[in-house]
């Protein structure tokens, strides 16, 4: 059944509310006073979760990311505003929650499910950066409910995902992680990306490594207006 179409006005066919849900049930704050508590988007996070899951009314299941409206995201806010939290949490949905159209429910609503095997790089200019994502995600994945799910193996270069997939932070070099498959990748501050002809190199890390199926999401420090 497809989409039952919009009720009201700006209405639209979105994984979002399922992946908002599953991250809220899921993950708790990683650093901070709160640490530990459970993980509440903002509204304008769930927003744009809304919109990165945005799907066209006529999906089909098994399209992967043709099924979906925009084949990735960039998030612009200004420092402390929380974009690694969050890019650590959209990682940590897209190794074990519903993040993959898997068709129409009786309604007419759209149903999520899991990468079969997902594999998931945090992606920087410097190790630091890498880190700044990843390390929000060891803690997610330790210190909340996912806790002592069987097969997931949570280390500080590398997680082990029960399916077999994997989560990993890589410095961005295209050149030298030509053929890699990745269902997901995140690139943090993607504008000092660069080759050493002053080429973007982001571009060609997302070309090189997602292949046809998976979507990245890049996250920049400047202001530059809404999502």
């Amino acid at each position: 059944m497809p989409w039952r179409g919009p009720e009201e006005p700006g209405e639209f066919p979105t994984l979002g509310h399922e992946v908002a849900a599953w991250i809220e049930a899921s993950l708790v704050i990683p650093d901070g006073e709160r640490t530990g508590e459970p993980f509440v988007l903002t509204d304008e996070q769930y927003m744009h979760l809304l919109h990165a899951y945005r799907l066209v009314p006529q999906a089909k299941a098994g399209e992967g990311s043709d099924a979906f409206k925009y084949n990735g995201t960039m998030l612009i806010r200004p420092q402390k505003w929380g974009k690694d939290p969050l890019a650590a949490a959209i990682v940590c949905v897209e190794a074990l929650g519903p993040v993959r159209f898997g068709g129409w429910d009786a309604n007419g609503e759209p149903v999520g499910q899991p990468w079969a095997t997902p594999w998931i790089q945090c992606a920087g200019n410097a190790e630091e950066q890498c880190a700044n994502t990843y390390r929000p995600v060891v803690t997610m994945l330790r210190e909340g409910p996912l806790n002592g799910t069987a097969g997931l193996d949570v280390g500080d270069t590398r997680i082990n995902l029960p399916s077999g997939g994997r989560i990993e932070p890589v410095t961005a070099s295209s050149r030298a992680r030509q053929g890699a498959r990745l269902t997901f990748c995140t690139l943090t501050e993607p504008q000092l990306m660069t080759d050493s002809s002053g080429g973007v190199e982001a571009g060609d890390h997302r070309v090189a490594q997602l292949g046809r199926h998976g979507r990245p999401v890049d996250g920049c420090f400047e202001r530059l207006g809404p999502l």
